[in-house]
């Protein structure tokens, strides 16, 4: 079966007795997505997403990631995204909205991916604006930073300027991701930020002073939080 929503096109299989689930997904990434086309304001190709079991997931990205050839896929994988499409796990009753996140944070990476960049984009702008704009700021994510900073292990921004996927995740830096978004979008502009993903050497040249300026940032947020419970 086939769905349209805006730039976006669904390929899924019919499932019994689930069509209010679907609908569900489908009404709620309609709303969000906007948010996703009006910040990169720019031409992309129609987004193909296929909704897909874990099996079916798991065997895309074998067929198409470099990153995993000498990895397991990880149990957590439930999205990845190509420039050619996207494929995500299909949405049951107890994940909807988490799948609509997901469907959301890959769509930002095939918008990415359609940039035409020289090199793979540094994993701290490219996760971070996917986990930014699909807000998938969690409050386990925050409450590891929390920790994190409280044991005197809190990163820096630069921790995270590599291109190493399965490095980028054992860093923690998907649960760090929204804030450094949030922040770098907060202190810039969505241009900086797009150039950035472009020109990953002009960001390198900034990162001195972003590491203190994020360090600041975070540690404010840390305290107002701590302050409140």
């Amino acid at each position: 079966m086939k769905k349209v929503i805006n730039k976006v096109t669904f390929y899924y299989e019919s499932i019994y007795n689930a069509e209010k689930i679907i609908n569900e997904f489908f009404s709620a990434f309609e709303k969000d997505f906007i948010n996703i086309d009006n910040f990169f304001n720019t031409n992309y190709p129609q987004i193909p997403i296929y909704l897909v079991n874990k099996s079916q997931l798991d065997a895309f990205v074998r067929e198409t990631s470099k990153q995993y050839i000498n990895y397991d896929i990880p149990k957590w994988l439930d999205g990845f995204s190509t420039s050619e499409n996207i494929h995500i796990l299909i949405p049951n009753s107890s994940n909807v909205i988490e799948m609509v996140k997901v469907a959301l944070h890959e769509t930002v990476h095939f918008i990415i991916y359609q940039m035409g960049l020289k090199q793979p984009p540094l994993k701290v702008l490219d996760e971070g604006l996917a986990v930014y704009l699909s807000q998938q700021n969690s409050k386990s994510a925050f409450n590891l930073i929390v920790n994190e900073y409280l044991t005197n292990n809190l990163k820096k921004l630069s921790d995270f300027c590599i291109q190493d996927s399965i490095k980028f995740a054992e860093l923690k830096g998907y649960q760090y991701s929204y804030y450094i978004a949030e922040f770098l979008i907060s202190a810039y502009t969505k241009n900086d930020y797009i150039n950035w993903l472009k020109n990953p050497e002009l960001f390198l040249k900034e990162i001195p002073n972003l590491d203190i300026k994020f360090e600041k940032y975070i540690v404010e947020k840390i305290n107002i939080a701590i302050q409140n419970n």
